[in-house]
């Protein structure tokens, strides 16, 4: 039996209850007019129930959908970072000039809490990371972003990061420091123009990285603590303290 077929049967159902109870009710009371004044009056309401039925099941339904799909967005975040973003945060750091700066405030441990979290980002947002890659090898960076630029581009075919706008504009950033390096032949002797376009670049990339990795730590720890043990013990800046607090 189709669904259609069963939910057709239902309404078909349903209509005889109804025309069945009042029927009896007209044969107990035989008071034909004061059944027509109810039935009306009921009628009446039918709309205003099915609107507020309508509303007040729609909005459990949305946010029921919005927590799922937000649930399988940090599932795919913490998979991207597993995978090749804490690889990438590695890569891209070598290029820092003020990375020991950055460590002292994004080396994590099990007893970081919000406003821990909250610290480290804000500090993000308000101090400069100084990048330079002269003296640097960019073949060697150019080598880690094609060895992950398959991962990028099937996260940006993933349907569920569209909700995710921060995350999806850090791939973008991420994969146009590729573009950049792999549009050029040769990275010796490079205008001056090209050198600060590529520390742009790469500045851009990286605060959005880490800004990225601090929200995918804060709601892994909440959501599976044993995988932020893992998660701190492979750290890019330093291994910290790993007992995680129930």
């Amino acid at each position: 039996m189709t669904r259609k077929l069963r939910t057709s049967i239902i309404v078909v159902l349903l209509i005889c209850m109804s025309v069945i109870v009042y029927m009896i009710q007209f044969w107990i009371f035989r008071r034909p007019g004061d059944t027509g004044f109810y039935f009306l009056e009921d009628l009446a309401f039918v709309p205003i129930s099915v609107l507020l039925v309508t509303l007040g099941v729609n909005t459990v339904m949305i946010r029921r959908d919005r927590k799922a799909m937000l649930e399988k967005v940090s599932i795919v975040v913490n998979e991207f970072y597993a995978e090749a973003g804490t690889e990438l945060i590695a890569g891209l750091c070598g290029y820092l000039v003020n990375l020991d700066d950055l460590a002292g405030h994004l080396q994590m441990s099990g007893r970081w809490q919000d406003t821990d979290f909250n610290a480290a980002k804000k500090f993000l947002g308000g101090n400069p990371i100084e990048v330079d890659i002269d003296g640097n090898d960019l073949n060697i960076l150019q080598n880690l972003l094609e060895n992950k630029k398959d991962q990028l581009l099937r996260l940006f075919e993933n349907a569920n990061l569209m909700e995710h706008d921060a995350f999806t504009d850090m791939l973008w950033a991420v994969y146009h420091v590729y573009d950049e390096l792999r549009s050029r032949d040769a990275f010796d002797n490079l205008p001056e123009a090209d050198r600060k376009h590529l520390n742009t670049d790469i500045q851009r990339a990286v605060r959005l990285l880490l800004i990225e990795w601090i929200d995918s730590m804060r709601a892994l720890k909440v959501r599976y603590p044993y995988l932020y043990s893992l998660a701190v013990r492979k750290c890019p800046f330093g291994k910290g303290i790993i007992t995680v607090e129930s």
